[in-house]
């Protein structure tokens, strides 16, 4: 409910229908889960517009071209990342990087025959980054951002979660 809402602007009424619930029940679902996120995430910090703008562009341009030193520019020294994929917590900018561009590289690569489209799309005091491949949904990229660079990241790729949010975005 959170993600439709607040990432797709999904309105509750098609939230609820998707999920056999009350609207009622939706939004008190997003609103756990906004107050869950900030627990979890600690003090945020509100990021401009412009800021996402010019910190989503490198990274977006950096990814597109398979660039590493460009997106280890963009990311904080100490960035921690993490996913619903498994594989544990990745800290420090070579290290996330180099994970990042495995997955998300505008370039063909090892773990996908083609390259991944990257776009931007704001999500509160976060940035979200939507992963296509030939317009599949193949990830969600959440950043967090500061001082004009990346802190932390999840990325989403469970395939029944992108599901979900492909059907919504439809």
């Amino acid at each position: 409910a959170f993600v439709m809402h607040d990432v797709f602007g999904t309105p509750f009424d098609a939230i609820a229908e998707s999920l056999g619930r009350t609207p009622a029940t939706c939004r008190q679902l997003a609103r756990r889960a906004r107050r869950k996120l900030d627990e979890a995430s600690g003090e945020q910090v509100d990021v401009s517009s412009m800021e996402h703008r010019e910190v989503t562009e490198r990274f977006i341009a950096a990814c597109a071209g398979g660039d590493l030193e460009a997106l280890i520019a963009v990311l904080d020294p100490d960035v921690w990342g993490d996913s619903d994929y498994g594989g544990g917590v990745a800290r420090g900018a070579s290290h996330v990087a180099r994970g990042v561009l495995r997955f998300w590289s505008g370039l063909p690569s090892n773990y996908w025959r083609h390259p991944v489209t990257v776009v931007s799309q704001p999500v509160g005091k976060q940035m979200a980054l939507l992963g296509y491949i030939e317009r599949e949904l193949v990830g969600v990229l959440l950043l967090d951002i500061v001082d004009e660079r990346v802190v932390k990241m999840f990325a989403m790729g469970d395939e029944s979660k992108l599901a979900f949010l492909s059907a919504q975005l439809r």
